[in-house]
């Protein structure tokens, strides 16, 4: 399982990635450089209990997973992605959004609810995109049963501003659009990345909403908006896990 780890400039995505990994990462929003990012390999215990009357069956002790910093390269700025990131996330199996939830260097305020709607939009363009994209070479050539259609049905949801993620859809129709990598039909984790006195306050209201509307789960972290060797606690590990369908 590939998961990467996205969020803009401030937000404390690289140093989330080290503290979960444990691995030293490069700080700074452009990683390594282009076509670079930073990269590793966890594994994450299982659950190996199992129900009353199911049949005892080895299970592995760990499920490796790879986590991967995904960076934008240098001279990208501000809530935008280049076409190089894009294509890194659609690589990855689920999404991790790094959200800013403390004050900027530069005392800009917290703004969550902008970051996300901003990285909702990229990915809704960029779906978009490759849809449209498909349907117009399906006029030039034989579309596969139900294959135009439903295409037709995706588009129409995301110009809705719907999330294909939360469309239901049939084994047949996910291996119609199997090759296509949408992103917006990927698990997305928001990990809320809070600073140290914020701990055990409520989320705001309007992030709360935001956040029932659409139906994403949030793992507030504490304490990592920069920090060189920082560490998840294990409940926010075991949170992270748990939201991956992990452990």
């Amino acid at each position: 399982m590939k998961v990467g780890l996205v969020g803009f400039p401030g937000s404390g995505k690289t140093t989330v990635f080290g503290a979960l990994t444990g691995q030293q990462a490069e700080l700074g929003y452009s990683g390594k450089g282009p076509g670079k990012t930073n990269l590793a390999v966890v594994k994450v215990p299982t659950d190996r209990n199992q129900a009353i009357g199911e049949p005892l069956q080895p299970r592995p002790p760990h499920t490796q997973v790879v986590f991967v910093d995904v960076a934008a390269p240098p001279g990208v700025a501000g809530r935008s992605f280049d076409a190089s990131a894009m294509s890194a996330m659609r690589d990855m199996d689920a999404l991790i959004q790094v959200v800013r939830g403390f004050p900027s260097p530069d005392g800009a305020a917290a703004d969550p609810i902008g970051e996300l709607t901003d990285l909702a939009t990229e990915m809704t363009v960029g779906d978009l995109a490759i849809l449209d994209k498909r349907l117009d070479r399906l006029q030039k050539e034989a579309a596969r049963p139900g294959e135009t259609e439903l295409l037709a049905r995706l588009k129409a949801h995301l110009d809705r501003g719907e999330m294909l993620r939360d469309v239901l859809l049939t084994d047949a129709q996910m291996q119609l659009l199997a090759g296509q990598h949408l992103l917006t039909q990927k698990r997305l984790i928001i990990a809320y990345n809070i600073a140290e006195k914020a701990e055990g306050q409520p989320l705001p209201a309007e992030l709360r909403k935001y956040l029932a509307s659409h139906s994403l789960p949030l793992i507030p972290l504490c304490g990592l908006g920069g920090t060189d060797g920082a560490t998840l606690s294990t409940s926010e590990q075991k949170a992270l896990f748990s939201a991956l369908g992990l452990g």
